[in-house]
């Protein structure tokens, strides 16, 4: 009967370990997320080291229950209205297309009462901090580029802007840190890279692309305007 129970102890202490490694395991991807909480109405679109990216869609009556966030912006991907559900209180807030905004760290819930389809991005970081770096943001330098880029958010965390030109025009050679494009039209960008040369980018709505710290500039050699929010990542 002892031997069993020896048996039996350590049959429990093997299923303990193995359970404490599965939890201990360290993806540097894996934290809790709005995706892990509801895979019906979110999917992973773009990750890397830095930074995640969750396309939320939610039709008329859905929700998404309450969960708990860190600081994120929030891309409008279509025009709609979203009741926010915060601390028991109820907000009814609108947004269109090409909308982003800095939402802090808070639980909630979302309910979409609205015959309009919500689709929207979040775009959070990771835990990885991001390597710093002496270059500058493009638009910092207003005399230069004031034409093509609009000051949209700015905090500790994310700076962006809007960039807009129009077939044939450019931007000059300045210092980029790691940034996010994220495209509002198709384009064609013909980019000029420090020593590389020049690097062709079609874009296209619904493209993330994600870009580390360098020297360049950037040309629109297609037949359409290029709009894009360009997301540079301080920390």
């Amino acid at each position: 009967m002892k031997k069993m129970i020896v048996i039996i102890i350590a049959i429990i202490g093997l299923l303990l370990v193995s359970c404490s490694s599965d939890d201990k395991s360290d993806s540097k991807f894996h934290y809790k997320s709005i995706s892990e909480m509801d895979t019906l109405h979110t999917s992973i679109v773009y990750e890397n080291e830095y930074i995640q990216i969750i396309n939320v869609e939610l039709h008329q009556g859905e929700m998404i229950p309450a969960f708990e966030s860190g600081g994120r912006l929030i891309y409008s991907l279509t025009d709609y209205d979203i009741t926010m559900i915060e601390n028991g209180n109820k907000t009814v807030k609108s947004w269109k297309f090409g909308d982003i905004h800095w939402h802090d760290h808070t639980n909630f819930s979302l309910e979409n009462n609205d015959t309009l389809v919500a689709k929207f991005s979040i775009i959070k970081r990771t835990n990885v901090a991001i390597p710093k770096t002496e270059t500058t943001f493009l638009g910092d330098d207003v005399t230069t580029h004031a034409e093509h880029v609009v000051k949209i958010l700015d905090n500790d965390q994310f700076k962006v802007v809007r960039v807009t030109l129009a077939p044939g025009e450019s931007i000059g050679q300045h210092t980029g840190i790691h940034r996010l494009y994220i495209p509002e039209t198709d384009y064609y960008l013909v980019c000029q890279v420090g020593d590389v040369g020049d690097v062709e980018l079609n874009h296209k709505i619904g493209d993330y692309r994600f870009f580390t710290p360098g020297s360049h500039g950037m040309k629109n050699a297609g037949e359409t305007e290029a709009v894009y929010l360009l997301v540079s990542f301080k920390k």
